[in-house]
């Protein structure tokens, strides 16, 4: 409770519990001046009744300072959502990338990223279908993808990983749709949600079991779920944090500033953290060989 409604109920309840209060009247019948006569006049008000309209009147000013307080989720978050036009933007070349994920082997650096809006403006176009294009269920509405929007943002405030970052391996987990269904690893561990994270807790599709429209607190959850990681297994944040301590090790020193970092954590994502190939990024261990590839090419504006 704010400091001012909290004096304010301290001030209804601390009062003495009888008050002067003025009379407004409101017969038809009477004429204007005794009307007039009337609003001057003041009468004893019961306790009982001025702590009820005291207690409306804070409820009323609590939750306005709530619902003033809450998250939108609606297309003006993502301002060109419905516009098809930005997928023009996009880079229409995959680039095939080799080794180790550093510039010197020809890994895009960061500062060739595309920018977060027109990232998530363009693959907003994909959102849109990618439930029905893999038989999940019901589409994304524009809600379910403006808490996309506003999850990842938040995510990426609370864990410090780049929010494009967290888009591309949405893109590529799931496609942006928040009834994808959940996978298995070959270990026996469900990856749920947005992220086909590490035995989380939140997905919108459980068992065939679909949720329309999908919850807020969902879709937040798969997405921290993928980014902080579970008590289970490590999310991005994580992973980020072993790929530099590998890389202090080794003597290279790349840290977050470094594009390499994050084309570690995501073959680190994919294949998981034993014994990786840290030289070729390619060797997914039997997971998906081209997935550091892939996430690269979604953070300079490729959609697919």
């Amino acid at each position: 409770m704010s400091q001012r409604l909290d004096l304010e109920y301290k001030m209804a309840y601390e009062s003495p519990p009888w008050r002067f209060e003025t009379a407004t009247a409101r017969q038809p019948q009477t004429t204007e001046s005794e009307q007039n006569s009337l609003k001057h006049q003041s009468r004893l008000v019961p306790p009982t009744i001025t702590k009820m309209m005291l207690k409306a009147s804070i409820a009323t000013a609590i939750l306005a300072t709530l619902a003033s307080a809450a998250p939108v989720f609606n297309n003006a978050r993502s301002p060109k959502i419905q516009d098809g036009s930005v997928a023009d933007v996009a880079a229409s070349q995959y680039l095939q990338f080799y080794g180790d994920g550093s510039a010197d082997a020809g890994w895009p650096e960061k500062s060739s990223w595309i920018d977060f809006q027109t990232m998530f403006d363009t693959n907003a176009e994909l959102m849109k279908q990618s439930c029905s294009n893999n038989q999940y269920g019901a589409d994304n509405t524009d809600d379910e993808i403006g808490m996309i929007y506003w999850g990842i943002q938040n995510a990426a405030e609370q864990t410090h990983v780049d929010q494009r970052f967290i888009l591309a391996v949405i893109m590529q987990e799931s496609g942006g749709c928040v009834r994808v269904h959940t996978t298995q690893s070959w270990e026996g561990v469900l990856n749920p949600g947005l992220m086909q994270d590490h035995a989380g807790t939140h997905s919108c599709n459980w068992d065939g079991n679909t949720q329309y429209p999908c919850p807020q607190e969902q879709i937040y959850g798969m997405i921290l779920d993928g980014t902080a990681g579970t008590s289970a297994g490590d999310g991005l944040a994580g992973l980020i944090g072993q790929a530099v301590a590998h890389n202090q090790a080794s003597g290279t020193g790349a840290d977050e500033s470094y594009g390499q970092v994050y084309y570690q954590a995501a073959r680190l994502y994919n294949s998981g953290s034993t014994s990786p190939i840290w030289s070729d990024l390619n060797n997914g261990n039997g997971a998906t060989a081209d997935y550091a590839n892939k996430i690269a090419n979604r953070l300079l504006g490729w959609i697919g």
